[in-house]
C-alpha cells in the first residue's frame, strides 16, 4: 500500500511542478512563508506589545502544539523529502529554515499543519467573517506551495491539513473551558508552569533537536511568567507612538536575530535566539514603559 501511495505521490509531484514554473516558483516561496512559525511568532510579538498579551500568548501556544506533534510524527516515521535529483527541490534564500533544523523528514507539512491549525483555531471565532474564506485559501496556497517548491509530497500536505483542523479545535476548546472558568494564572502558578514547560522543552530539544525554536519560545515564556510574576502593565498609545513602539522593537529584534541566525549553532547562537524571546515578552515592553513613563515624572 505504501508503494502505491509513494506511486502516486511521485507522478502527482511531477505533474504539479510541470504546471506551476517560474515565475510562479518565486510566486510560491513567499506564499510558503504564511506557514512558517517564525512569521506567526512576528505577529504574536505585534499583538503583545500592543496590548493583547493573552492573544499573544494563546497564539504562540497554538504554534508550539502544531510545532510539536508535527516534530514527533516526522521523527517516527522519518520519510524522505522529495529527491532533488528527481524534482526540482526549492533552496531557503532567507535563512528562516535554521529555526528549524534538526529535522528535514518530510511528513507530514509543517509548514502546512501550522497554517492549518491557526485557521482552525480561529474558525470558531470567525465563522461569519471574509477572514475565515481568505484562510481557507491560505491553507490550500501554503499547501500547494511546499508542492510546487518539491519540499513536500501531497500526501505529507494532505495529513498535514487534517491534523491542524484536529489540533486547533482541541486548542481552542481548552481555552473555551478555561476561560468559562475564569482560570486566571496566580504567580505561584506561573512559576510552577515555566518549570513544567522549562522541563519539557529539554525534553523535547533532546528528541526533536528543534533547539533554535524551543531557544526562543523558551526566553518568550520566561519573559511571560517574568511579567506576570511583576505585573507588568503595557498602557494604550496612540497611533504613533504604536507604530513608533513596534518598529523600534522589530529593528532591536532583527539586530538580536541576525548574529544568532548567522551562527547557526552553540551556545552564543542559543543564548541570542533565548534572549529574542525574552525581548518580546519581558525586555522591550519593560524598557518602553520605562522610558514612556519618565517624562511624566519630572
Amino acid at each position: 500500500m505504501f508503494e502505491a501511495i509513494q506511486s502516486f505521490d511521485n507522478a502527482f509531484l511531477h505533474g504539479i511542478q510541470n504546471i506551476f514554473v517560474d515565475p510562479l516558483t518565486s510566486l510560491f516561496a513567499i506564499i510558503t512563508l504564511l506557514g512558517h512559525p517564525g512569521v506567526w511568532v512576528v505577529i504574536a510579538t505585534l499583538l503583545y506589545w500592543n496590548n493583547r498579551e493573552k492573544n499573544a500568548f494563546f497564539l504562540v501556544n497554538v504554534l508550539v502544539f502544531a510545532s510539536v506533534i508535527t516534530g514527533v510524527l516526522k521523527v517516527l516515521i522519518a520519510r524522505p523529502r522529495p529527491d532533488p535529483s528527481i524534482f526540482k527541490v526549492a533552496t531557503d534564500p532567507i535563512g528562516l529554515e535554521k529555526l528549524q533544523q534538526g529535522i528535514n523528514y518530510s511528513f507530514p507539512s509543517g509548514h502546512t499543519t501550522t497554517v492549518t491549525t491557526l485557521v482552525s483555531y480561529y474558525a470558531t471565532k470567525y465563522k461569519k467573517s471574509i477572514l475565515l474564506g481568505m484562510g481557507i485559501i491560505a491553507v490550500i496556497l501554503v499547501a500547494l506551495s511546499r508542492m510546487v517548491l518539491g519540499l513536500h509530497f501531497l500526501s505529507d500536505v494532505m495529513v498535514a491539513i487534517i491534523i491542524g483542523l484536529i489540533i486547533g479545535k482541541v486548542v481552542w476548546k481548552a481555552q473555551e473551558s478555561l476561560q468559562q472558568h475564569h482560570f486566571r494564572l496566580t504567580k505561584l502558578e506561573a512559576e510552577a508552569g515555566f518549570v513544567i514547560l522549562l522541563i519539557v522543552a529539554l525534553v523535547l530539544m533532546f528528541f526533536l533537536e528543534n533547539l533554535a525554536l524551543i531557544s526562543i519560545l523558551l526566553g518568550f515564556y520566561a519573559g511571560f511568567f517574568l511579567a506576570t510574576e511583576f505585573t507588568l502593565k503595557q498602557r494604550t498609545l496612540h497611533f504613533r507612538l504604536k507604530v513608533i513602539k513596534s518598529v523600534v522593537g522589530l529593528l532591536v529584534l532583527g539586530l538580536i536575530l541576525a548574529p544568532a541566525l548567522s551562527l547557526a549553532n552553540g551556545t552564543i547562537a542559543f543564548g541570542l535566539l533565548f534572549l529574542t524571546g525574552f525581548w518580546v515578552s519581558f525586555l522591550y515592553p519593560w524598557l518602553f514603559e520605562k522610558a514612556v513613563s519618565h517624562p511624566t515624572s519630572q
